[in-house]
């Protein structure tokens, strides 16, 4: 059980980098068109690494 912890993890913590590094790229090369994305990337990053510590913390629980 504790294998899909870490898949989880590993998942989110994927999404949660990729939305970031997308929620920055309008901002770091001046793409005005994709700065209404940049917002909704930069929220699910933060909810991605939200679930992401969440799992890391229960998969760390002594059973």
């Amino acid at each position: 059980m504790w294998g899909l912890y870490i898949v989880g993890f590993m998942i989110f913590t994927g999404i949660a980098a990729g939305s970031l590094l997308f929620a920055a790229t309008p901002y770091l090369f001046k793409l005005e068109e994709f700065k209404p994305y940049s917002r909704i990337a930069s929220y699910l990053g933060a909810v991605a690494s939200i679930v992401a510590a969440s799992l890391h913390h229960r998969g760390h629980r002594k059973s």
